[in-house]
């Protein structure tokens, strides 16, 4: 009988290897084979460009790019596993001499040979994987050629071969729920909430409401933000043909299919003269419905600040979502020629709260930069202005906690004020040792001189106020019960707020140094209020729903001097809601946008909305359930000791025990604004009954929104 030859132990070893190796591809075949195409497709980069231009280019790793000509045209990218249909421009010298000036201006030779750049290079994700690539570029009249091989993303596709994963971006396994797992309902949809258009922007953007509709289309988005430029110029939006003229093309694109549109405006809250109350900055004001936000026709406001005062207070709070635009704090560009920073919001820079009490109550003192004159005296900060909000804990008594700050019976009126609203200021020092009767006596000076410099418009002036015994027997009051802490010698402080009218505020500071004279200071603010007498928030007074993570034009200029990574503006911008929702225990919403001003549209933002409509994905916006920067991150998702069904992201969980959560791929997490390092899901917290938490990831190029657990709603 024959046998079968032996095999020898080499033979045999191999053979265990490759039933092993075949093994493991038969169980995790489809997840393998999938990340493997994928670290393949990212190895190479190929790019075709149909135009017109003259340009070439050689990159050397990520410090050496140089290049001459320029070149604009359509391209079809394929470049680190994405593709992108794009307008772009291929810019090199002498153009690009920009750039090379401006590392040299700032001292940074690792920039010194960035002589060429494009969009889509630009707006692919900063990844260390893709600092050694090499790269060959060119285009003759109206074709062009790039392509390019990444040494680094070989090493990442040599290594996943053997079950490694160096650069962190296999998916691995996908999310398989039980079928009869509770899981929530909807559809991630992809947009671009930031782009204008003409009219109204003319030669600033010089591209039309139908053509930013078709850009938004060529990119596959769902939805695109139309929302041109609202200058505050003084003119009424009802007189105005460019805004009657976006209201009619708005219009005629219901009904088209395709990308749904969210109407609104980037409101130009810029201020040039006028008082320091009123905000410097850009806000996106978006609208759930059109007929809401683009009221233009026949509308009575006299101009456009109180167009949008107007829309705020009559429109529901839950149909529309103001946001600061541009990512804030933006660092300097630093490209000559190139603005340095682009307008930004100084809200963000609110101080952390400070406790006072006033009359043996307590409150929290908030500092905030955009509506104070700031001083400096031996190194230590002083606000001009602060707003008194109310401790959580001491609500249950609200008769109590408001009998300082309530108004006097007699000053129920209105105060008539200009549209920019009104702030008036004094100071002068008493002498050491002043008492009641002393400060009584000049705060009485200082408001008759308050009052007499708000004179109202003629025609609207109201005889109840002015220098009222009403207001002067309360500030005597005041006076009388909190001066007794100013008898001794040590350095003393105190801080009133005292409405005068409905809609004007009367704040006081009383301060000493430990051998300096008694200080006291005045100011008076005041809001507008419209016929039927209904207060209109100063903008600057309005509470931000959401902030800009990521503005296009932004990012690439970013890209363009070499920023990567933390230098870029997400870090700050994450870091600073993380704070904000903990602190100010609300929800807050990460927007994204291209900025468009010709032909940039792409998708920034994935929203998840319970269906494909514009009031589902308005919804969506408002409550958070959102990622930016990438869809990679929009797996995220959560479940609780309370609640067992898996949430998406913008979830609020009620916890008293624990909370899971679980996403694709590895990703960074963040819980309560510290990263918990590179991990792969499930991640489970201990939490304690009641407490707030806030969970977040980054995977790649995507940052997802938030997700909440026993946030007070």
């Amino acid at each position: 009988m024959n046998t079968p030859p032996r095999l020898g132990r080499r033979g045999s070893r191999r053979l265990r290897q490759l039933g092993a190796l075949a093994l493991c591809l038969c169980s995790t075949s489809c997840a393998w084979a999938s990340d493997r195409a994928r670290d393949l497709s990212e190895v190479f980069t190929l790019e075709g460009m149909v135009g017109l231009g003259l340009s070439a280019d050689v990159k050397a790793t990520e410090l050496a790019h140089v290049g001459a000509g320029y070149a604009h045209g359509r391209k079809l990218s394929l470049r680190g596993g994405e593709a992108r249909w794009l307008w772009d421009r291929e810019v090199g010298l002498p153009a690009s001499g920009l750039l090379w000036a401006g590392a040299l201006r700032d001292l940074q030779p690792w920039r010194w040979l960035h002589l060429h750049t494009n969009g889509a290079e630009l707006l692919h994700a900063e990844s260390a994987w893709r600092l050694f690539d090499l790269e060959l570029g060119a285009f003759a009249g109206v074709l062009g050629l790039r392509v390019g091989f990444s040494p680094g993303e070989l090493v990442d596709l040599l290594a996943g071969l053997v079950g490694l994963d160096p650069a962190g971006d296999d998916l691995g396994e996908p999310l398989a729920p039980a079928p009869d797992e509770p899981r929530e309902p909807g559809v991630w949809l992809a947009g671009d909430l930031h782009a204008h258009c003409d009219p109204p922007d003319g030669d600033h953007a010089p591209v039309t409401v139908e053509e930013s509709w078709e850009l938004a289309a060529d990119a596959g988005l769902d939805f695109i933000g139309i929302n041109p430029h609202l200058w505050l110029r003084g003119r009424a939006p009802a007189q105005r043909e460019g805004l009657l003229e976006l209201q009619r093309q708005v219009g005629a694109l219901e009904g088209r299919g395709g990308p749904i549109v969210i109407p609104g405006m980037e409101v130009m809250v810029g201020r040039r003269r006028g008082p320091p109350m009123i905000a410097a900055g850009h806000a996106l004001l978006l609208f759930r419905d059109p007929a809401e936000g683009l009221a233009f026709a026949g509308h009575p406001a006299p101009d456009e600040r109180a167009w949008v005062r107007e829309r705020l207070t009559r429109v529901p709070r839950e149909r529309w979502l103001w946001a600061p635009t541009h990512p804030w704090p933006h660092p300097r560009i630093q490209i000559p020629f190139f603005p340095d920073w682009a307008a930004p919001w100084k809200q963000l820079a609110e101080g952390a709260p400070e406790p006072v009490t006033l009359g043996g109550q307590g409150y929290l003192r908030r500092a905030t930069p955009w509506s104070a004159r700031e001083e400096r005296r031996g190194g230590a900060r002083r606000w001009r202005l602060v707003r008194l909000a109310l401790p959580s804990a001491a609500r249950a008594d609200r008769g109590r906690e408001l009998r300082l700050l309530e108004r006097p019976s007699d000053a129920r009126g209105s105060l008539p004020v200009p549209a920019e609203g009104l702030e008036r200021g004094a100071r002068r020092e008493l002498p050491r040792g002043s008492g009641v009767a002393e400060v009584h006596s000049a705060l009485a000076e200082e408001l008759a001189d308050l009052w007499a410099d708000a004179d109202p418009p003629r025609g609207h002036a109201d005889p109840r106020l002015g220098r009222r015994a009403g207001h002067q027997l309360a500030l005597r009051a005041l006076l009388a019960q909190e001066l007794p802490g100013f008898a001794g010698d040590d350095p003393a402080r105190l801080e009133l707020v005292l409405p005068v009218a409905r809609n004007a505020w009367l704040w006081l500071l009383l301060s000493r140094d430990a051998a300096g004279p008694l200080e006291l200071e005045l100011l008076l603010l005041a809001t507008p209020v419209d016929p039927d007498g209904r207060v209109h928030p100063g903008l600057h007074e309005v509470a931000p729903r959401g902030y800009e993570t990521l503005s296009g034009l932004v990012h690439l200029a970013s890209r363009a001097v070499g920023r990567r990574g933390a230098e870029l503006d997400r870090d700050a911008v994450f870091a600073l809601l993380d704070r904000k929702i903990l602190a100010e225990r609300r929800r807050l919403v990460p927007l994204a946008g291209s900025d468009n001003h010709r032909d940039l549209v792409f998708p920034t933002i994935w929203a998840f909305a319970r269906e494909r409509s514009r009031e589902a994905i308005f919804d969506a916006l408002w409550q958070g359930r959102v990622c930016v920067g990438g869809p990679e991150a929009r797996a995220l998702e959560a479940r609780s000791d309370q609640q067992p069904g898996w949430r998406a992201i913008g979830a609020n969980l009620k916890a008293e025990r624990w909370v899971e959560l679980r996403w694709e791929g590895s990703a960074e997490l963040f819980v309560d604004g510290v990263s918990r390092g590179r991990r792969r899901a499930p991640f489970r917290h201990p939490v304690e009954p009641g407490a707030l938490h806030v969970y977040r990831i980054v995977r790649g190029p995507s940052w997802s929104g938030f997700v909440y657990v026993n946030l007070p709603e």
